[in-house]
């Protein structure tokens, strides 16, 4: 089936097993703060953000995000400086994560991220073969029994949902048809989104990408090149005469809670 909206995927919230601390002081001298390294999703990297502040720190933290900014806002019930520049952690990736610029935030309660989180991939054009996590569903663990008089038994151990689509017509070309969204760098951020979900890095999903609010969250299970979701390829669509015009063929994510 086809989708009617333009959609996009957000990804890039993957806390490194290098680089997953981040220095605060809430006045005593430097805290460590480890968050557990992970390919985390938005939502995901803020809950984990407070979950390593309460842990680490004495004063109580929150976490909230903005979707629309792709911007998080830490709270405290006190001041806190968050060490950028000088803390044991200055130049690590984690920070740049999280949307802050490399330079210490310090004697306030509350600070705002800097910039946007993450990376959005957005399509070019709306999917054509594209079927919601809705109608795909199976069991999980399944085991079936017959009896000698013909009667079956099946035991589960839950459901899992899968989406599915294909992206198609990915190019740079500039001399596209109206109805392909512009986008001089298309290829190379659709290799990039590529190779992060290969690496079982969970994302977001926007069906609608005027409403982020309404979201899914995904994990690669299956490619065109690999049963198990860890190879990827772009592929020329050759076939249909065209050149610089590349696809992905099948994408199977399953939805994670």
């Amino acid at each position: 089936m086809g989708i009617k909206t333009l959609s996009q995927f957000l990804y890039g919230h993957e806390v490194d097993v290098n680089e997953h601390y981040i220095s605060i002081d809430e006045g005593s001298g430097e805290i460590s703060v480890s968050l557990t390294p992970s390919g985390y999703t938005f939502l995901e990297l803020g809950n984990e953000l407070a979950r390593a502040l309460n842990v680490s720190g004495a004063l109580d933290y929150t976490v909230a995000v903005d979707r629309t900014t792709r911007k998080y806002t830490v709270s405290a019930t006190g001041a806190f400086d968050i060490l950028i520049s000088s803390g044991d952690y200055a130049g690590s990736s984690l920070y740049a994560t999280l949307g802050f610029n490399a330079v210490d935030k310090t004697g306030l309660a509350t600070y705002a991220s800097d910039f946007a989180s993450g990376v959005l991939y957005r399509p070019q054009l709306k999917f054509f073969d594209y079927s919601p996590s809705d109608y795909n569903e199976a069991s999980v663990q399944v085991s079936i029994n017959q009896s000698g008089d013909g009667q079956v038994e099946i035991i589960n151990f839950g459901t899992v949902n899968y989406m599915e689509c294909s992206i198609k017509y990915i190019t740079n070309r500039s001399d596209r048809p109206e109805i392909i969204e512009l986008n001089l760098t298309a290829v190379e951020e659709a290799l990039s989104f590529l190779r992060y979900i290969r690496r079982k890095n969970r994302i977001e999903f926007m069906p609608n990408r005027d409403d982020p609010g309404e979201f899914e969250k995904l994990i690669i299970e299956k490619t065109e090149k690999s049963s198990n979701g860890t190879e990827v390829k772009l592929y020329e669509m050759t076939s249909q005469n065209i050149q610089e015009y590349f696809e992905t063929r099948l994408l199977v994510f399953r939805k994670v809670v």
